[in-house]
């Protein structure tokens, strides 16, 4: 995973980027950038999993920036950092749908609580994305399963063979999640 940290303070941002173990958290790379319009171009080049960022920066705003991501449809999950206290600032962030707000100076074990949160909550998406992608899968191997078994069923001659082929059909239905026996109906579709 991959953070973007954003504030227009050279001493934070440094800081944020150097004292933290970021490797520990599961962090591989951290970016930094002092201005959104420098994250956004990182954004817009890089892989970025979590931003944490500023609200109050010179030209535009972490409110702002956070807006943009939205707007992009970018899969970021964000954490504003502040010394504001102001419940306004918090307000939007949650109508923004960042993770965490974390009010200077913090510690960083809060800083590192917040990224923790993100890194759950892009861990759990990330796996409810691969079970949809397996339900589908599923779902479209059993739809070309049960047009070909259709396609392939045997045609009624009263022969020994028949009885044969329609028990391998009946199974195989049973294992495609099915449940029919020769005597009880089954409706496919």
């Amino acid at each position: 995973m991959n953070i973007l940290i954003v504030d227009d303070q050279p001493n934070v941002l440094a800081s944020l980027a150097t004292t933290i173990d970021w490797e520990k958290t599961g962090i591989d790379d951290v970016y930094t950038a002092s201005s959104s319009l420098a994250a956004k171009s990182i954004l817009m080049e890089k892989q970025v999993h979590i931003l944490l960022t500023d609200i109050e920066m010179p030209m535009e705003n972490g409110l702002k920036l956070i807006r943009w991501i939205r707007d992009q449809q970018l899969p970021v999950e964000c954490i504003l950092i502040t010394s504001h206290t102001d419940f306004l600032y918090a307000k939007q962030g949650i109508d923004l749908g960042v993770i965490d707000y974390v009010v200077q100076p913090a510690k960083n074990e809060s800083i590192l609580r917040a990224v923790q949160n993100a890194i759950k909550k892009i861990s759990s998406r990330n796996t409810m994305m691969q079970e949809l992608q397996v339900g589908r899968f599923s779902n479209y191997e059993i739809n070309n399963a049960c047009k070909h078994f259709l396609k392939t069923w045997p045609a009624n001659d009263n022969s020994p063979e028949f009885a044969g082929q329609i028990q391998e059909k009946l199974k195989r239905l049973n294992e495609l999640g099915f449940h029919c026996s020769q005597t009880d109906p089954c409706t496919l579709f």
